[in-house]
């Protein structure tokens, strides 16, 4: 094809594509370029479509190539067919955007001057089914004459003189991708899978084999199969250091494959935060690596240092035209639903709401900012959230209003919803309500019954894990044996173990755990808090002290501060379960107990990084608003030794929790909350007790007996001889000292 633009270093172009049946994308492909080329080269690996008819229509020379399941051999037929100076290699479906095409010869001639061989620019990649732009990295697709393709899938360019890229901004051009559809995603990874483990059997070349190790992560990865996809991410990093190898544009996505799919795993935070730590560090340019650090902090409860990385990858991402891969811009809506929960941990709900709006409003459909606002107003006055879900559903446009209506349903469930939902589909002429919808307004009301079999219905046309729970938990508040019966076999285990369902505990990993938190946390929004907690503390007789601890953590990320406080009392005595205790006291606004526990979480030596936000948090919120305490509490403080000593613990746990809430308890508040847990068998909250006394008063005799009696319960020996030898240093009486004599000889 003759060229019609003036050729400033009298270059010859030629663009190339390999295609297989691509008639719904090669003419959008070819058009983006064909004014700014001299040559068009298609290389068919065997279309039965309309591909070849539509590229011949547009000017291309068609390759005719048996296909041999090797890209780079396709390529490179394509390329000792092409007669030009410089090569412009695009896939089928990748096109320049906003005729940026015309400034590809200036480009070249600014490459040739720089003495470079190869042009690198961006490409936004997105999901052709919705136009969602869902990643945004580096690609080499224009190369000098002589420039070969090697390696039969996710072929690399080489040049017997090296290849040395140009690297250009989007305001020169820039390419786009259409193949990123969840379909199209899994079935290329499976496809480049199968190639690269059958040719990695058979790779002499080490610095192959360690790139391949990057590539099979990505593809284990399209296909959901984290494990696989960290255990090669991990081998990729350790071989690229030992070697010093990089993937241009690709350097990320190892680190990303291991903190996203650890997580998705439910991985313990502490396991992903060196990897987050080491991918900020290695590529502090890269927006990417800070919004992955400020999750992982988050979940390390450093709230502070997570809202300066989220905020950082924002901007960074506003302007990036790096060689690394960006999905920052792309999901904004996660970025500030994450500074959201940030700003809500440390109790600032007007700047929560504001970010929560902005991933609402950003995110099209971004249901968990939507959860999150409404957990927020809830507790508002009754008019001022009628305004409030009046202002959602205002302009909610029709592929967004079922969401709204079921984060309603799920969070909120009075008449005033369906009111306002009703009057909605009235105006649109929507179509009748579904059955869902119905369930949602069965359940509000109570008919648990009904309910179960209207998510039943749901979920036989829709199979979705979250009706089938949401049927679960309807049909045992209902006692409906029949609908149980009949969906016994699509729950898991652990979600039948949680309703008293199983045989026996199923062995639980922790994403069981986390998805029992998810249905505990249901039950709450679906006003059956009670019921949770009663399924809960039936659990927690069966789970160990680590299983409770991570449930904990998960009943936490829900927001379902009461169960998390449950679990994290009834784990073990570590500093870590210690601290969970504090922090969920403090998100229940009882600030004197979660201060204590605090500071004994980092007496115990777990790190201060844990503590210090919510700490410092804690004393601004005092500071600010201090509580006005009665004058004398030493009445009531007389009346719980009383009550104690009556055996009225009952009364006396009560009269405790009275005076935390008017005053800082102090060591003999703490002496009397251990007396009273340790007559009622709660060893390990007795022993959470005695620590908090003792931080504030060592040498109180009385604690120091509690806590070897406490101790030894325990079967802590050796703690309990200590506790016992502290309290006969500093005893005083006689008779206790006779006593605590024979205690340590008995131990």
């Amino acid at each position: 094809m003759k060229a019609h633009i003036k050729n400033p270093y009298n270059i010859k172009i030629t663009a190339c594509t390999i295609t297989k049946n691509e008639e719904k994308t090669i003419a959008r492909s070819i058009n983006s370029y064909k004014k700014y080329v001299d040559e068009i080269i298609i290389v068919d690996t065997g279309s039965t479509d309309n591909t070849v008819k539509i590229a011949k229509s547009l000017g291309a020379k068609i390759i005719n190539f048996k296909w041999c399941n090797d890209f780079a051999a396709a390529k490179n037929a394509g390329l000792d067919a092409a007669t030009g100076d410089w090569i412009i290699f695009l896939d089928a479906d990748e096109y320049f955007a906003d005729d940026t095409c015309k400034k590809v010869r200036a480009v070249i001639a600014e490459a040739i001057r720089q003495n470079k061989n190869a042009v690198g620019c961006r490409m936004e990649n997105y999901d052709q089914d919705t136009g969602v732009n869902l990643v945004e990295g580096f690609s080499v697709r224009i190369f000098e004459k002589g420039t070969r393709y090697r390696y039969p899938v996710h072929e690399e360019i080489y040049n017997p003189k090296g290849v040395n890229v140009l690297t250009v901004g989007k305001s020169y051009f820039y390419l786009k991708h259409s193949g990123y559809s969840s379909k199209i995603i899994a079935k290329k990874c499976k496809r480049n899978l199968d190639i690269m483990l059958k040719e990695l059997d058979e790779l002499s070349d080490e610095r192959r084999r360690i790139i391949y190790y990057s590539y099979i992560s990505d593809s284990y990865f399209g296909i959901n199969k984290l494990n696989e996809a960290i255990k090669y991410a991990k081998m990729y990093l350790e071989g690229s250091k030992e070697k010093n190898i990089r993937i241009l544009g690709c350097e990320l996505r190892p680190y990303m494959n291991i903190i996203q799919g650890m997580e998705t795993l439910k991985e313990d935070p502490e396991k992903i935060v060196p990897y987050a730590t080491e991918f900020l560090e290695t590529f502090p340019d890269s927006p990417e690596a800070h919004f992955e650090a400020g999750r992982s902090y988050r979940r390390m409860f450093m709230f502070n240092a997570a809202l300066d990385e989220l905020n950082k990858a924002v901007e960074m991402a506003k302007n990036y035209s790096g060689v690394y891969v960006d999905t920052v811009d792309a999901k904004k809506a996660s970025v500030y639903n994450e500074c959201g929960m940030c700003c809500e941990a440390l109790h600032n709900p007007v700047k929560a709401m504001d970010y929560y709006y902005k991933a609402y409003n950003e995110g099209n459909d971004y249901q968990s900012a939507l959860f999150n606002l409404i957990r927020l107003v809830r507790n508002m006055p009754a008019e001022e959230v009628d305004s409030f879900i009046r202002s959602l559903y205002a302009g909610v446009s029709q592929k967004k209003h079922l969401a709204v209506l079921a984060a309603l349903m799920t969070h909120y469930m009075v008449p005033q919803i369906i009111e306002c939902y009703a009057a909605y589909r009235m105006d649109k002429k929507d179509d009748p309500i579904n059955g869902e919808v119905t369930a949602f307004v069965m359940a509000g009301k109570g008919n648990f019954k009904s309910a179960a079999e209207m998510f039943l219905l749901s979920y036989k046309v829709s199979k979705s894990k979250n009706t089938l729970a949401r049927c679960l938990i309807c049909a045992v508040l209902s006692n409906d044996s029949e609908a149980i019966e009949e969906i016994r076999k699509d729950c898991s285990k652990p979600r039948l173990f949680m309703f008293g369902l199983a045989d026996k505990k199923p062995q639980l990993k922790n994403k069981d755990l986390y998805d029992i938190a998810t249905l505990l946390a249901e039950c709450r929004n679906m006003g059956q808090a009670d019921f949770a907690m009663q399924r809960l503390e039936a659990m927690a007789e069966q789970l160990s002290g680590k299983e409770l601890l991570r449930l904990s953590r998960f009943l936490a990320d829900t927001f379902f501060f009461e169960a998390a406080l449950y679990a994290a009392r009834y784990a073990d005595l570590s500093a870590k379960a210690i601290f969970m205790q504090g922090y969920c006291l403090y998100n229940l606004h009882r600030y004197n107990e979660a201060i204590d526990l605090l500071l004994l979480a980092r007496h115990l030596h777990l790190e201060p990084s844990y503590i210090n936000d919510i700490y410092n948090r804690i004393k601004a919120i005092k500071e600010s608003a201090p509580v006005d305490k009665p004058n004398d509490l030493s009445a009531l403080k007389t009346l719980i030794t009383q009550e104690i000593e009556s055996g009225n613990i009952e009364k006396a746990v009560m009269d405790i929790e009275e005076y935390k809430e008017l005053a800082e308890p102090d060591a003999d508040i703490y002496a009397a909350e251990a007396s009273a847990m340790y007559y009622i068998c709660e060893y390990k909250r007795a022993a959470v007790a005695v620590q908090c006394g003792l931080l504030k008063d060592d040498k109180n005799v009385d604690l120091l007996y509690n806590a070897g009696c406490i101790f030894e319960k325990l079967g802590n020996k050796k703690r309990a001889t200590s506790m016992y030898k502290k309290a006969l240093k500093y005893c005083t009486d006689a008779e206790l000292t006779t006593e605590i004599e024979q205690m340590i000889k008995a131990l």
